[in-house]
């Protein structure tokens, strides 16, 4: 009898993260949406971790693994810095013309959700060639999960910028300390490099299936991310 053979993997995944914010109360956040997506947006993203997969009937795979996942956003506002008032006087010290000059920096932080996940997925896989196909769909659960980072201050005339952190008292109170269950996929190739061990390339999206925001927070965000995966397996 011919043992089925099992593989071992080590694999980092560069990500984009996509979100998308909705009112998550009574009255109208639009405007205070427009201006987070305005102050916000999506940077380099990614996970990285180690699975084994191995064959269960036919071409059917069962894949277990654990995996660092980070989704990274940039915050952005101009704020003003200083300000100076510009005389401008003739000959004879008559004002001729008196302007306002703002003087402005651009503020720069760091969006980070980070969780520790073991994801579960079936696969069918199939040879072509040298190249062995697979396609993988299951979910990803989230062991443990934390975040730190800025963002505006709802329900103001003059937005705020308030830090967001787990477990930290005094700050703003909008995100979850738990992920929960996300949905993944993935259509990945091996390619052989020498007996025993492949270049595996995947592309990828992870679903996060729950909103991240807690639900006293006025707006609702829901995130996913599609990826590039890339890595190396070895055949036991």
């Amino acid at each position: 009898k011919v043992r089925k053979p099992v593989f071992i993997e080590a694999y980092m995944s560069h990500d984009l993260p996509f979100r998308n914010l909705t009112s998550n109360s009574t009255e109208s956040q639009a405007e205070y949406i427009k201006r987070r997506n305005d102050s916000e947006s999506a940077t380099y993203s990614f996970h990285t971790g180690v699975r084994a997969s191995g064959n269960l009937i036919g071409n059917f795979v069962l894949r277990v693994g654990l995996d660092y996942a980070q989704i990274t956003e940039k915050f952005k506002v101009t704020a003003l810095e200083s300000t100076r008032e510009v005389i401008v006087r003739d000959a004879d010290g008559n004002i001729i013309s008196t302007t306002t000059e703002q003087g402005t920096r651009d503020i720069i932080k760091y969006n980070k959700f980070k969780s520790y996940n073991i994801p579960v997925s079936l696969g069918w896989q199939s040879k072509l060639g040298k190249l062995n196909i697979a396609i993988h769909g299951g979910a990803a659960i989230s062991m443990i999960s934390s975040h730190n980072g800025v963002i505006l201050e709802p329900g103001t005339n003059l937005p705020m910028a308030r830090i967001v952190s787990s477990g930290s008292g005094g700050e703003l109170a909008a995100f979850k300390n738990d992920l929960g269950l996300s949905a993944i996929g993935s259509v990945g190739v091996a390619c052989p490099l020498k007996e025993k061990l492949d270049f595996v390339i995947e592309p990828n999206i992870k679903y996060i299936l729950n909103p991240i925001n807690l639900s006293t927070y006025p707006v609702e965000q829901r995130m996913f991310t599609v990826g590039l995966l890339t890595g190396v397996r070895y055949r036991f």
